[in-house]
Parts: C-alpha cells; structure tokens; sequence
C-alpha cells in the first residue's frame, strides 16, 4: 500500500515538472518570436535606412531607351556613332517630290527676257537647293546655276555615295530644260573650299539640250510635264546607265 501511493506521488511530481517545463519553453518561445518582430519591423520603418521602390532603376532604363532614339546619330546601347548628314534615299525623295504641276506653273521663263528671282525660286524647287548659290540667265539660251559647299568634303556627306549628287544634277537639268523652252545650255558651277590653301575649288559641268535628247530619247519641253510623262522621264534619269552617260558627256574638267 506503501509502495502504491510512493509511485502515484512520483507519477503526479514527473506530470508536474513535465507541464512547467513546456509552459517555460513556450513563454520563450514567445518572447522569442516578438523581439525578432519587433527588430524587423524596426528595421523596415526606420528612416534613412529603406531602399526606394523600383522608380530609379525604371527612370534609368526609360532614359536608356529614350536615348537610343536619338535623331542626328544612331545609338546602338550605350555607344553613338555619327551619320552623313543626308543619304541616297533623301536625294531620291527630293527629285520624286518635284511635281509636273509646280514645273507646269513657271513654263512662261525664259532666257531671253529672264526674271532672275523667278528662275532661282525655280531651281530652289530642285533638289540640293540648300546649297543652291545663285542662278542667272547671261545671255539667251543659257542659264548658270552655283552649289556652294561650306566645307571641302561636304559633298562627300551628302549622301553615301556622292555618285547620287551627280544623279540629283543630271535631273535638275532635265528639269529645268523641260521648263525653261528657250534653254539650250545649262552651266552647273560647284565650289567648295581648298583643303590645303585660302583658295575656292570649282567643279564645271556644261548640259546641253541636244546631249541630253539624244541620251533619253525624248524632246525635253512642257509635253513632258503630264503625270505620265514625267513618271517615265523621272524613272530613265533614276537608272545609273542614263544619268551616268549624261554626267560624263557634260564634264569639263
């Protein structure tokens, strides 16, 4: 009997030493658990020591994009490179976008009695008229029209291939000549500056009628100014088998 109430003792003081032993582990547990949320939320909320949202690296990337959108150079990543100032296809948007009707409208010049602001207004409708210096009429029949190139390979820039400011010449002249009915010789004076001395460098080329009849095969006056007409005449000076041949007959150099 003895020896039963010993054991039942024993049992109930190990059950009671059991359940404050976990009620101690679970009280520390607990306060545990609320310092490391106290230090975080500490950590988190404390001025001067969180990082911005996402806005500075969405600022930067869109300043990158806008950037390799820049006109004037191309800019590939992070690494510009610089671009002629025009090119080939900007000489064949000039001369499509002379049209038979703003020809038609100035076919009453002539030489022989000129009106010299008209005939520059008239070739400033060409292509390279921003370099367009000056146009007279000297005497009946001919017409001298300038380029002036600020820089001694400015022309080189132009386009790609400076062989499309020959091009753009040649059908300036066919134009002028299916305008202008009494226009039997075009003189093209191009100047630009000597590299290597205080001088003007000058480049001749002498357009005439009949050279350029002969080469196109068709009569270059005001019948030429009718939308088929002029898309025809337009495509034959754009093959570089015609303005070629035209160019080299009117070099005088």
């Amino acid at each position: 009997m003895i020896v039963a109430v010993v054991v039942a003792v024993l049992l109930l003081a190990g059950i009671a030493g059991c359940t404050v032993f976990n009620l101690l582990d679970t009280q520390r547990a607990h306060d545990d658990y609320q310092g490391q949320t106290s230090q975080t939320v500490q950590q988190v909320d404390e001025p001067g020591t969180t990082s911005e949202p996402s806005g500075e690296t969405t600022s930067q990337t869109t300043d990158d994009a806008t950037t390799s959108q820049t006109t004037g150079n191309q800019t590939t990543g992070n690494q510009t490179t610089s671009t002629p100032q025009g090119s080939a296809d900007d000489l064949s948007d000039q001369i499509y976008a002379v049209t038979p009707e703003t020809l038609s409208a100035q076919t009453s010049l002539t030489t022989a009695s000129p009106d010299q602001s008209a005939l520059t207004k008239l070739v400033q409708t060409l292509p390279l008229s921003t370099y367009l210096g000056g146009a007279s009429a000297p005497s009946a029949g001919t017409l001298e029209v300038t380029y002036s190139y600020p820089t001694h390979d400015e022309r080189d820039y132009i386009a790609r291939d400076d062989d499309y400011v020959d091009r753009a010449l040649v059908f300036n002249a066919a134009a002028l000549m299916c305008t202008v009915s009494d226009l039997n010789t075009l003189t093209v004076f191009e100047t630009e500056p000597d590299d290597d001395s205080p001088y003007t460098d000058t480049d001749r080329h002498v357009f005439t009628r009949s050279d350029m009849e002969q080469v196109l095969g068709v009569t270059l006056d005001a019948s030429q100014l009718t939308e088929e007409s002029w898309s025809a005449l337009q495509a034959q000076l754009m093959e570089k088998r015609v303005w070629d041949r035209i160019w080299d007959r009117a070099d005088r150099d």
